[in-house]
């Protein structure tokens, strides 16, 4: 039976550790004669995850083996839950994608409780669509809803393509579609305990 990405990632075993780090498109030049120094904002904005799995037998390690071999190094995604996704702010009602042809570093949002301080915290995790159109996004200050339940939070990364009016946000359980980095392998040592890692990043 073909596969269909993306897959999930196996829930049976927790991660031990996880890296989550941003990624910037950012060129800098400097002057070899004063060292006065040029950034440039290129716009490429992504996250990149490394994980480590705690040791494991080999009936616990299967399913995480075969996890990697179904992606086929590059070539297949898979969704991968954030750990500790769960809002700090309020985060109540119903979110929904305030109007289309949003882009940038913005998102306005409806549909939450009306007149709440701290809506969305610094810091808190947000989805937007589903499946091969998931999108993860860290919101950057905190945030309060005005009388009509509307709030404009501040997102990275930007978007990649602007969301449909009405869609969808997800405020916990988030997760981020990825494909890995390269081909990842596993070891196994003296007490037949299998070690496995591996370094992903966005698949856009």
């Amino acid at each position: 039976m073909a596969i269909t990405y993306p897959i999930d990632f196996p829930s049976t075993l927790s991660v031990s550790s996880v890296v989550i780090a941003p990624r910037n498109a950012i060129e800098r030049s400097e002057s070899p004669f004063s060292f006065t120094e040029q950034v440039y904002d290129l716009g490429g904005e992504m996250f990149t995850i490394s994980g480590t799995l705690p040791l494991m037998t080999k009936e616990q390690a299967e399913e995480y083996v075969s996890f990697l071999f179904k992606l086929k190094g590059r070539w297949g995604t898979f969704l991968f839950p954030i750990p500790l996704s769960t809002p700090q702010g309020v985060a109540t009602g119903t979110p929904l994608v305030k109007g289309g042809g949003q882009t940038g570093n913005t998102l306005a949002i409806d549909g939450m409780t009306p007149n709440i301080t701290n809506i969305f915290k610094a810091g808190d995790w947000i989805n937007i669509g589903s499946g091969s159109a998931t999108r993860l996004h860290k919101i950057l200050n905190d945030a309060n809803t005005n009388g009509s339940g509307e709030v404009t939070v501040d997102i990275w990364p930007a978007h990649r393509s602007s969301p449909a009016d009405n869609a969808a946000i997800t405020t916990t359980n988030c997760k981020a579609l990825l494909r890995l980095a390269n081909d990842v392998g596993y070891s196994i040592d003296t007490n037949k305990h299998y070690f496995l890692q591996f370094d992903a990043m966005e698949a856009i």
